[in-house]
């Protein structure tokens, strides 16, 4: 009863997940095997053919097992698929990071979390200058690589504990739990010195912080603040 009612659990949540019946098979046959070792009450010898014969407890055994290999090949077949489900859902296909959609859950739930505990934030909008150029004369094949070795560069420099996306277009977005003002303009300085090269161009980059409680105290404003700053900075750099 309880492998049957977990095996039908998991059925739903991957249903509910990737909207599709994965797996649903091999759960299916793991459950028969394991229901028929215990209705199955012989105690005589079973024949499995050529000549093969073993005793009726052996045979339940062997279904027993049998039926959890296909539930443990059944389970791992609905976790791979919700695993790539998620990584579809949440990472920008383009650059290997997490995508828009996946940060605007991630600021609710930091925000949620930093105004009843009080603790800091930041977070830095990345913008790189000249993927224009970078287009017009390399074509938008170039641009896409210049994204790709710009995301990788900034995932190297920010560190495990922080959390870079793309936000759209030659737009980065990197949220900083538990770093206050002094330390993530540290981080934007060393970001907007790092030297990224693709065939002539050095890819240069733009940065604007935000933090909470400094900047403000509501810490779903800090993109709006630290966008308009990487502007300044942007067109600091021009003059």
């Amino acid at each position: 009863g309880f492998t049957l009612f977990i095996s039908c659990l998991l059925i739903v949540v991957s249903y509910i997940e990737t909207r599709q019946f994965v797996g649903l098979e091999k759960v299916l046959a793991g459950v028969v095997f394991v229901t028929l070792s215990y209705i199955i009450t012989t105690t005589h010898p079973v024949s499995l053919g050529a000549g093969l014969r073993i005793e009726g407890a052996e045979y339940r055994l062997l279904l027993r097992y049998c039926g959890y290999l296909f539930l443990l090949w059944g389970f791992y077949t609905i976790y791979r698929k919700i695993r790539e489900f998620h990584k579809k859902m949440y990472e920008d296909s383009l650059t290997g990071v997490y995508n828009r959609y996946f940060f605007e859950r991630m600021i609710r739930r930091v925000s949620e979390k930093t105004a009843k505990k009080k603790r800091p934030v930041s977070l830095a909008m990345v913008d790189l200058d000249n993927l224009r150029a970078i287009n017009e004369v390399l074509g938008h094949s170039g641009g896409d690589v210049a994204l790709a070795s710009a995301a990788k560069a900034l995932k190297e420099k920010i560190g495990r504990k922080n959390l870079i996306c793309r936000y759209g277009g030659d737009e980065f977005v990197i949220l900083m739990p538990n770093l206050g003002s002094s330390r993530a303009m540290k981080l934007a300085n060393s970001l907007s010195n790092l030297e990224i090269s693709i065939a002539e161009f050095n890819i240069k980059i733009s940065v604007g912080t935000a933090s909470f409680p400094e900047d403000s105290t509501d810490p779903s404003k800090l993109v709006t603040i630290a966008d308009e700053r990487m502007y300044k900075h942007k067109m600091l750099k021009r003059t």
